[in-house]
């Protein structure tokens, strides 16, 4: 999720480039943003990758830019959790470096928050900075799949871990008391969990939990969720350990 709210607003891809940026300096050379993205779509391309979707946003000076592309392969399919994304971060006065993160659920905001497993951290150097970002966005790219199958494998034990009443009822508990949810919301989600609305959620397990949580964090603020969200997988990931 992309989330502009303190100022910044959105931009298309073709309105990156018309962004000026500072002069480079003895030891710091700013890296501009359609750069930035040009890099990762063509890696992404070279790669055998597409680009799904693409969402950039920057602040009214053009200093800071936020992007979200979601990306698809062919050892990168979309799941019934959705498309693997990129988060992208970068700034031209010092303030952070260029920074890329993935994962099913990436969350980049303006405020400067942003989640998902960080691959790429560069700073704007003088020297070499331009080919050194090329060198880390290549080598993210290519581990992109050990993070989708990490992910998705954990999905997948989700799936295959039982979890009959008693123990939803104890996770429920808990869950509320780590803050994932008000303890307002435990008997409603038990009864999400024991009586779903479709049908492929039927067999009780983690994973039907894990949606039935989810399901109800809808329309929780963007900055909450994705810690709330954390809290959640640390709890799964207790149980099919």
């Amino acid at each position: 999720m992309l989330m502009l709210h303190d100022g910044c607003y959105e931009v298309p891809y073709k309105e990156l480039a018309t962004i000026e940026h500072p002069e480079a300096t003895k030891r710091w050379s700013p890296i501009p943003h359609h750069t930035y993205v040009d890099v990762i779509r063509r890696n992404l391309a070279e790669m055998g990758y597409q680009i799904k979707n693409e969402q950039f946003g920057v602040d009214p000076e053009g200093i800071k830019f936020f992007g979200l592309m979601e990306v698809i392969g062919k050892d990168m399919p979309v799941l019934d959790e959705g498309t693997f994304n990129i988060g992208l971060r970068n700034c031209n006065n010092h303030a952070m470096s260029c920074q890329l993160s993935a994962g099913f659920r990436v969350f980049v905001c303006d405020n400067m928050s942003m989640s998902g497993d960080m691959l790429v951290r560069r700073r704007h150097n003088k020297h070499n900075g331009l080919e050194l970002l090329e060198e880390d966005v290549f080598d993210a790219i290519q581990i992109m799949p050990h993070y989708y199958n990490r992910q998705a494998n954990q999905f997948t034990a989700y799936q295959h871990t039982k979890l009959n009443e008693p123990e939803a009822a104890l996770l429920a508990v808990e869950c509320a008391r780590e803050k994932v949810y008000s303890p307002s919301k435990v008997i409603r989600i038990l009864d999400t969990f024991n009586h779903p609305s479709h049908e492929e959620f039927e067999a009780p397990s983690v994973y039907n939990f894990f949606q039935a949580v989810t399901e109800s964090l809808k329309g929780t603020n963007p900055f909450e969720l994705g810690p709330k969200t954390q809290k959640l997988h640390h709890l799964c990931d207790a149980l099919v350990a």
